[in-house]
């Protein structure tokens, strides 16, 4: 493609009933919270809220939509698109009179380099949940004053270039900075420390179709190590070399472990992404949690040390855990009320745990010293906060008699 180019989808969420009130889940009209990604990069939000039928556009007071999707998915059971509507009698509240599901962008291709690139939304409703959707590459080819000669398919098809040995990158050090990372679609999330591994590797996990996105400081170059040969950095990819901000929204197809280096000042900071199938275990819980101390049934004096180690094996950065709290509750029937012992310090090293599922997560430990109990006998409980469902999603609990 060249020149510009209009960009459609459509977006739905579902609302908790088929009523219309107050308390209506629903895409914002607006298009405030639907962003349009090219390599990672957020660029826009859509307009939003239009109608593609016969109704017009935007829908008139008091009017239904009737466009394709407007008519597979606003009726008791779907119907031929331009079918007219009346009623909305589905939980998608966006189908309302008055509103369309329909999004649209106008790509200016000239400000893209010629070449491969990807384009994704990001989307999230008003209550808060979100995903990216739409995940496809595209090639640009502008002519012009652009001295390119070569078809599409030539740009498409081109093997990637060489631009050096990777072995060139050994004698230089890593750095010695912090590396900052957020992945997926919703441009308010937190930044995470991506810590570096013992061999100064920094470990990122990515489902498919996701986006990855590192703040690293000024940059001098960035590369994808293959075979022994440093590469451009991939298709789909964004890298800003005077803020060090390096996005990347693999398209399909991308699977398995991608090595990224970036070289700065004579060092240089590696970062190993793997991007993953999303799969789920049936029946097992998301994260993974074991309390190494007190054992079950110990004999405590004086202030308690609590210490284990939690992670959850999606996470994308680091241990993906966000918080641990622990709890006692007296079993011995004094009728005392759950006490809250404290916040754990989270982070800690634990090679074993490493070993055991990967150096993303060595920094899996958390640990707590608490007062000293009062005689008697005890439940402590420790609860685990998932930064991926953002939600207290594990617990561990120990027997203990206080003496």
């Amino acid at each position: 493609m060249s020149g510009p180019l209009n960009n459609f989808g459509w977006v739905l969420t579902p609302d908790s009933n088929a009523v219309a009130d107050a308390t209506d889940i629903l895409m914002p009209t607006n298009g405030s919270t639907t962003f349009v990604y090219i390599d990672g990069v957020p660029v826009s939000t859509v307009t939003y809220n239009q109608c593609r039928g016969t109704v017009g556009n935007p829908v008139p007071a008091g009017v239904f939509c009737n466009d394709d999707v407007s008519d597979i998915f606003g009726n008791a059971t779907p119907q031929a698109p331009f079918t007219a509507r009346t009623a909305n009698a589905t939980k998608y509240r966006n189908l309302d009179a008055t509103r369309g599901p329909i999004g649209a962008y106008t790509i200016d291709t000239t400000t893209l380099s010629n070449g491969v690139h990807t384009i994704a939304w990001g989307v999230t409703d008003s209550a808060s949940r979100g995903t990216g959707i739409g995940s496809r590459f595209f090639t640009v080819l502008n002519g012009g004053s652009d001295p390119w000669s070569a078809t599409a398919a030539d740009v498409a098809d081109a093997p990637a270039i060489v631009r050096g040995a990777a072995s060139s990158l050994a004698t230089l050090a890593s750095t010695s900075g912090r590396v900052w990372g957020r992945t997926g679609f919703d441009p308010t999330a937190p930044w995470v420390d991506v810590a570096a591994d013992p061999h100064g590797v920094r470990d990122v996990q990515l489902p498919e179709l996701s986006r990855l996105e590192l703040w690293l400081g000024p940059i001098d170059a960035g590369y994808l190590v293959a075979n022994d040969t440093l590469r451009d950095l991939p298709p789909g990819s964004h890298l800003d070399p005077a803020t060090g901000g390096f996005t990347w929204a693999p398209g399909p197809g991308y699977f398995g472990t991608y090595q990224l280096a970036f070289v700065q000042g004579g060092a240089q900071t590696l970062v190993d992404v793997t991007i993953r199938p999303i799969t789920s275990d049936p029946g097992q819980r998301p994260v993974r949690m074991f309390v190494d101390a007190p054992t079950d049934g110990a004999i405590v004096n004086g202030p308690v040390t609590v210490a284990g180690w939690a992670l959850d094996p999606q996470a994308a950065i680091g241990s993906g855990i966000d918080a641990v709290q622990v709890w006692a509750t007296r079993t011995d029937g004094s009728g005392a009320t759950a006490q809250f012992l404290g916040a754990a310090t989270v982070g800690g090293t634990r090679p074993d745990v490493a070993t055991a599922f990967g150096a993303q997560f060595e920094a899996a430990g958390f640990g707590l010293t608490t007062a000293a109990f009062a005689p008697g006998e005890y439940d402590l409980t420790v609860y685990v906060w998932s930064h991926q469902t953002a939600r207290w999603d594990d617990a561990r609990t120990v027997h203990v008699t206080g003496r």
